[in-house]
């Protein structure tokens, strides 16, 4: 009866390993294109800037003399204007969290995929 349930069990694992070893490939090459796709995009950027489209629409959105941050204080309205080199930052700032959060999932995508991929492989 234990050889049966061996053998049996053995069988449900060779089941699943094929499934699971080309999902890691496939999470694997997702993390790979979001980075190359990342790569591409910052390199557009930094080589010619008038030609993406999101630096276009971040010039855009920056003119002269924007409220930036406006509210009351103890009944008081205020309000902070940024010049056009604060904005600039902060849109830097933003940018480079975005970048970073996107490496953070690429890395996790491949991370996942090697660790599928290894499981599957162990014998």
């Amino acid at each position: 009866m234990d050889h049966y349930k061996k053998h049996y069990d053995d069988r449900d694992q060779d089941l699943f390993k094929g499934p699971i070893y080309y999902l890691g490939v496939a999470l694997v090459v997702t993390g790979a294109i979001a980075i190359l796709y990342l790569l591409m995009s910052v390199m557009t950027v930094m080589k010619s800037p008038e030609e993406s489209e999101l630096v276009q629409w971040a010039l855009s959105t920056i003119s002269e003399g924007d409220v930036m941050l406006s509210g009351h204080i103890d009944g008081k309205e205020f309000s902070f204007q940024a010049s056009e080199p604060f904005q600039y930052l902060i849109l830097c700032a933003i940018g480079l969290i975005i970048i970073n959060l996107l490496v953070l999932i690429s890395n996790s995508l491949i991370g996942g995929g090697v660790k599928l991929i290894r499981t599957v492989n162990r014998k």
